[in-house]
């Protein structure tokens, strides 16, 4: 019986220690961090390991060129692979930078830094909108700006 009884705790230790081992890895840093814009809406994408997707969460910063990071509220600790900096990246004519890093398992990746981001040079502006609205003797058409919906409520640009 005291035999059956060491095995089993050794058996149990050998358990913990492989499971702490693994969970005290580093996460995996964020890969291929990278800005798309389609008409002024700017998003932060990056791609991740895939053992340990469930466990990880994300935290991105970003920063205007030669100015100090700073944390993106809206994404911090999350889940998802992606992040919308557009009302951070502003002025348009600016060059801007994210970063992300990963938490898992009570540790930090280090970060994953970004490329320079101008919006004006760097957005991809889509196709307009097109209404038409018909009339007993003419046809009005609208055609709508992409960048329209950058208006704020006040009907401001951002």
């Amino acid at each position: 019986m005291a035999v059956q009884v060491s095995h089993i705790f050794l058996w149990f230790l050998h358990m913990l220690i492989l499971f702490n081992g693994t969970a005290m890895k580093e996460p995996k840093e964020p890969q291929d961090v990278k800005f798309t814009s389609q008409n002024f809406q700017n998003v932060i994408h990056w791609k991740t390991s895939n053992e340990t997707e469930n466990f990880t969460a994300y935290f991105v910063q970003h920063r205007l060129y030669g100015k100090p990071w700073s944390n993106k509220t809206d994404c911090w600790g999350i889940k998802e692979t992606s992040c919308d900096l557009t009302q951070e990246t502003n002025p348009f004519f600016e060059k801007f930078f994210a970063r992300v890093r990963a938490y898992s398992f009570n540790e930090f990746s280090n970060w994953t830094e970004s490329e320079a981001f101008c919006p004006m040079t760097d957005t991809l502006i889509g196709p307009p909108e097109i209404e038409v609205i018909s009339f007993e003797t003419s046809i009005l058409v609208k055609v709508i700006a992409p960048c329209t919906m950058l208006k704020k409520q006040n009907g401001s640009l951002k």
